[in-house]
């Protein structure tokens, strides 16, 4: 599930808990004003179009001044917004102390084609243009790249607002375009391409009867934007709200803004840090190997509950030679790229994200001077040598796994990161375990995994023949667990006899049995062992399996999990803002569920060894994970291991922790706990979450 379990979250994808900081509002520093300029806006009847004023220094002072409009029958003012009432000539005063200036403004009642207009007028300081759908004719510009379909036009005129895009794309139909430097005159209809939520791209359609352009002699093409010396905002997506409403652009506060206010223009990265691996197309990067970012202890983006990370952009080479496996662009988190690269700034249709879009760009001299970051596939000292008291667990997502053999690639890479990356714990909780034939195409109605599972354990005893493994599930009712079509997909559990049991508590429950926590004697007792945990919140999705074990003479009770996925969430980049998480109203009353479940037990138990892993899509600073949490129970990578170890997912750019070891409370101090970096860093991952591992003192 490479693409759908995150939007971002994150983010991303993601959880939005503490993202009210992310898009708070920054109080500027004061600028001098001694005089004015106004950003030559033409009007629109009943149409609201952004206003901006820079100052002599061609500093943003919208903030500072007074705008009035001197005829208030012909047009109102209202947050940076001029609405025009009729279709007469509108006069705006700007003031501010000494400086009192009358500007003109011109209005059209959008039916007629729009004349002596530039392409940041056209982009207007918003994310949407307010003059969609209307005919623009003599555009001018030049052209600064050319591909599929279309080419990017630049004026030659640039204003002095860093807030409006000196850029746009011209979409032409056509396999034939102008190339770099070319002057051209454009008509063409002004569009938006794309939808809420998404960032849509303003772009000029030129073809047909009645749209074209002209060829008008050559030029320098402009220079691109140095992006280590105009630096994106490293904290704050943007302010909150619709931002295809009356929204201005602000691009040295909002990250998201600043990609904006560099819509369709050439910039200029130089010895960007890769922050994702390659994978369908397309890698994530910094600029400037990092320097304004928090970084990973292995070169990775950090997300944590107050940096989603806007300074990130996309590097789409889809059109450039790429390919779905990565063969030809095996990029890694942490590779370098020390040489420039120009392109311009575009917004990807699938992750709805700002990239630079290499359909126009020529990738093959910059790549060729990567830099190999040294980061290895890790191995855990944890479990290295075993210990009477010190329980050994894991959580393992092994990506909708399904083989046929104990011989395949992808079993004898998991067996090998069981065996030598885990160092064979004792319980591994696995997620993303389908059915023995998998996501088959008809449904045969097969639901178990036993034979997967078997497969699996052979692969680990030829690596080492002295774990003895069992595999333990409750398989599902055909197609009611959500996941791919046909595929069943389940958690379960992979146990070392060597050292564990499963509790003698009757026998295994079946698909449909919920949990019971029984009260015996003043210990915990369940009706079934394993069993299920039901709710309607479960519906369509992986029900928790949870099982009682014996270990050291005590009784350890797990709780696997793998919550419903971000898919459905609005994007990170996208223009509402904070993003909403439709996802978080299953996933809330799922560990809400799994919360009550576990504090029954505590009630009846308050030390008992309780345990709940796997793969939370979800962050511990989430309202969700809180929810399961509450204030009985920790998480051990939060309590033990430094801020930049806490991710075992990567995803559009951001190092995150969705996987999860959670404890009672009483099982903290004397815990160890390793997320183990193997799969997620990694072009050529089998899948796309690390392994995370804790030994938990039993006695």
């Amino acid at each position: 599930m490479k693409k759908n379990l995150i939007f971002l979250a994150l983010f991303l994808a993601l959880t939005f808990t503490g993202c009210n900081d992310l898009n708070k509002t920054v109080e500027p520093i004061v600028p001098e004003i001694t005089d004015v300029e106004l950003l030559q806006a033409l009007l629109v009847l009943d149409n609201p179009v952004p206003i901006r004023v820079c100052n002599q220094d061609k500093q943003d002072v919208t903030d500072d001044v007074q705008i009035v409009i001197s005829d208030p029958t012909k047009a109102e003012y209202s947050d940076y917004y001029i609405k025009a009432l009729t279709t007469d000539d509108v006069v705006v005063r700007v003031v501010k102390g000494d400086v009192d200036k009358e500007f003109t403004l011109k209005v059209t009642d959008g039916t007629s084609n729009l004349t002596d207009i530039t392409i940041p007028i056209i982009q207007s300081a918003s994310h949407k243009s307010p003059y969609v759908n209307m005919t623009v004719e003599g555009l001018e510009g030049i052209v600064t790249a050319k591909g599929y379909k279309s080419f990017y036009l630049q004026t030659a005129t640039p204003d002095s607002f860093n807030a409006t895009s000196e850029a746009i794309k011209v979409y032409t139909k056509s396999y034939s375009n102008p190339d770099p430097g070319t002057k051209v005159v454009i008509t063409g209809k002004i569009a938006e391409y794309g939808s809420s939520p998404s960032n849509p791209t303003t772009q000029i359609i030129a073809y047909g009867d009645d749209w074209g352009y002209t060829e008008n002699g050559t030029a320098d093409i402009p220079a691109a934007v140095d992006l280590t010396q105009r630096v994106p905002p490293n904290k704050l997506f943007s302010a909150s709200g619709d931002l295809l409403g009356n929204h201005f652009v602000q691009p040295d506060i909002y990250g998201l803004d600043f990609w904006e206010s560099l819509e369709g223009m050439l910039v200029e990265i130089s010895n960007a840090r890769a922050v994702s691996p390659y994978g369908y197309g397309d890698f994530f990067v910094v600029n400037n190997n990092g320097s304004s970012s928090t970084l990973t202890s292995r070169g990775g983006l950090l997300l944590s509950s107050n940096d989603y990370n806007p300074e990130q952009i996309c590097i789409n080479v889809a059109y450039d030679g790429g390919n779905s496996k990565g063969d030809d662009w095996p990029v890694k988190v942490g590779d370098r790229f020390p040489g420039k690269l120009v392109a311009p700034v575009g917004f990807d249709t699938y992750f709805k994200c700002p990239i630079l879009d290499m359909q126009y760009g020529d990738t093959e001299s910059w790549f060729a001077g990567k830099v190999d970051s040294t980061i290895t596939r890790e191995a855990s000292t944890i479990g290295v040598t075993k210990e009477s008291n010190k329980l050994t667990i894991a959580s393992f997502n092994i990506e909708n796994f399904n083989t046929n053999s104990a011989t395949d690639v992808k079993t004898v890479d998991l067996a090998t990161t069981i065996v030598t990356g885990l160092n064979c714990p004792d319980i591994v909780a696995l997620a993303e375990m389908l059915d023995d034939d998998g996501a088959t195409k008809n449904d045969t109605g097969i639901v178990t995994a036993e034979q997967n599972a078997a497969y699996l354990i052979e692969a680990i005893g030829a690596l080492n023949s002295d774990v003895n493994y069992k595999y333990v599930e409750i398989a599902p009712n055909n197609n009611e667990d959500g996941g791919v079509d046909n595929g069943n997909i389940r958690v379960a559990y992979l146990y070392n006899l060597n050292r564990v049991g499963l509790t003698n508590f009757g026998g295994s429950g079946d698909a449909d049995d919920d949990i019971q926590v029984i009260n015996s004697y003043g210990k915990i007792s369940l009706n079934f062992n394993p069993v299920r945990i039901q709710d309607s919140s479960f519906d369509d999705s992986r029900k928790p399996l949870v099982a009682s074990f014996d270990f050291n003479g005590e009784t350890v009770i797990v709780c696997n999990v793998h919550f419903k996925s971000k898919w459905g969430d609005d994007p990170l980049f996208g223009v509402i803002q904070p993003p909403v998480l439709e996802s978080e109203e299953k996933r809330t009353p799922q560990c809400q569920r799994v919360n009550d479940v576990v504090e029954d037990m505590l009630d009846i138990d308050d030390d008992a060894n309780i345990i709940i892993l796997g793969d939370f899509n979800d962050f511990t600073w989430s309202n969700p994970i809180k929810a399961l949490m509450g204030s009985k129970f920790e998480s051990l990578v939060d309590e033990k291991l430094p801020q930049n170890e806490h991710y075992s997912y990567v995803y559009m750019g951001n190092s995150q922790q969705l996987d999860h070891i959670i404890v009672s409370k009483n099982l903290t101090a004397y815990a160890e706990v390793d997320v183990v970096h193997r799969y997620s860093e990694f072009w050529d991952q089998l899948t796309d979450h690390d392994p995370t591992i804790a030994s938990i003192v039993i006695d």
